[in-house]
């Protein structure tokens, strides 16, 4: 008896395999999704009502796209010039069928075979937004194997974004961020695709950024650089204790070009020194060459002398 049973589960369960394998034609509905960017209105819409596609698929995708709805939203980017405005109603937008006949196929490949696609639009409803660019920020943490830095700054692309929301929630937001990029132990130049921290009621552009940082062993050099005083008004005339100063930079083990202290130009603004409380001034780089890195100064505060000329004096 429990032989029985068993052989005619095993009968059954083969049975359903077999007619589950065939091909059917039916007629599926999906729900489409659309980006797009027509100007001041959201990015993102779903169709009203469902997309009929008559076509044959087998008997799994069948079950399938009957009891698992999340299968039956096919998702498009559509460019704005397709979409019409939809006399009667404010924000609604109607698409023909036909614009997307090609994108359904491919996005069906393998499942459904279509026969025809008996609806000629969809309508979709694009609500009216503010908008605003703003830069985008990468959430970094970066270390480097010894006698390896950074060269130059990190590039994100695109480096802005529009964002799309209410008014008063955007005047809020100066800028987006995205995930955390944790990178340890790096020689090598780095680059990837870094998804940006949403934002409730924000729709982005992109949700998602490139970011590359270029990475180079370095050797450090030191040299003596003197300081010059800047924007010294006629009659006066500014003089610096130490009047050089020792500076200390990073440069690419690959660049074996020699540099002198006539390479980087250092200045102590007058204005700048006068404006402080004290009776030191900030030593500023003016000039300096971009193939150096990390370049530290010391001192960086050095004392100033103030003196009036004869010439100032009307003598």
């Amino acid at each position: 008896m429990i032989v029985f049973v068993i052989s005619l589960l095993v009968a059954m369960a083969v049975w359903c395999v077999l007619k589950l394998s065939g091909n059917y034609q039916s007629v599926y509905h999906f729900k489409v999704e659309a980006t797009t960017s027509l100007q001041g209105r959201s990015f993102k819409s779903q169709s009203e009502g469902s997309l009929a596609v008559k076509g044959s698929a087998s008997g799994f995708y069948a079950l399938r796209h009957k009891f698992w709805n999340r299968s039956n939203v096919l998702k498009f980017k559509i460019s704005p010039t397709f979409f019409q405005p939809l006399e009667g109603r404010e924000d609604a937008f109607y698409l023909l069928t036909s614009v997307l006949r090609d994108k359904i196929s491919d996005n069906l490949s393998g499942t459904v075979s279509i026969e025809e696609i008996p609806q000629d639009t969809l309508v979709f409803i694009f609500t009216k937004i503010s908008s605003k660019r703003v830069p985008v920020v990468l959430s970094k943490s970066f270390s480097f194997a010894q006698q390896y830095m950074a060269m130059g700054r990190t590039v994100i692309l695109p480096d802005s974004i529009e964002i799309h929301g209410r008014e008063e929630l955007l005047k809020g937001i100066d800028s987006v961020v995205t995930e955390e990029v944790i990178k340890n132990g790096l020689k090598n130049d780095v680059q990837g695709a870094v998804n940006l921290v949403e934002i409730p009621g924000v729709t982005f552009q992109t949700n998602e950024v490139i970011y590359q940082q270029k990475v180079g062993r370095y050797f450090e050099k030191s040299m003596t650089v003197p300081l010059h005083a800047e924007n010294v008004p006629s009659g006066e005339r500014m003089f610096l204790v130490p009047s050089e100063v020792t500076v200390t930079y990073r440069q690419d083990y690959k660049d074996k070009k020699e540099y002198s202290a006539a390479d980087i130009v250092l200045t102590v603004d007058y204005t700048q020194a006068q404006s402080s409380a004290s009776s030191k001034g900030k030593v500023l780089i003016k000039d300096a060459p971009v193939a150096i890195y990390n370049i530290r100064i010391e001192p960086q505060f050095v004392d100033r002398v103030i003196l009036t000329t004869k010439e100032g004096n009307g003598n």
